[in-house]
């Protein structure tokens, strides 16, 4: 009886349970990098809020706004921000649209950032693997 197949089944599993557990925490980031931003967006924009490999990993959030302002879909966001804000300034009640404008933003941010963040994770638990071996 030849075993190879069965290592071919267990390697291929293996990968396939490296993929899904990759996507499962490339999704967890997504969740808390949003979360960490609509936080930020909605107390203090100064805030830092994490941006993995750039500037030390973390970044002011309103930093983070502008250089969102600059992409692709910057110049819409930055109409309907200026809109939130006359429409704010004349008496209307645009809370429900400045949080839907925020949590865009967030969504944004996370899945721009949300690959790097658990490449960092990995790292680390791969550095802390290294450290227990050592010990």
């Amino acid at each position: 009886m030849n075993a190879f197949p069965c290592l071919v089944t267990r390697a291929e599993k293996s990968a396939r349970l490296r993929i899904d557990s990759r996507a499962e925490l490339v999704s967890a980031c997504e969740v808390l990098l949003a979360a960490e931003m609509r936080n930020a967006l909605t107390r203090s924009p100064g805030a830092r809020v994490s941006t993995p490999n750039l500037n030390g990993n973390s970044t002011p959030a309103a930093d983070v706004i502008a250089d969102q302002f600059a992409g692709t879909s910057g110049a819409e966001s930055l109409m309907t921000l200026l809109t939130l804000v006359g429409m704010a300034a004349r008496g209307f009640n645009v809370k429900t649209q400045a949080l839907a404008w925020i949590a865009e933003r967030a969504e944004e941010h996370a899945r721009f950032y949300a690959a790097d963040q658990a490449d960092l994770l990995t790292e680390a638990d791969a550095a802390d693997a290294a450290e227990l071996e050592v010990a």
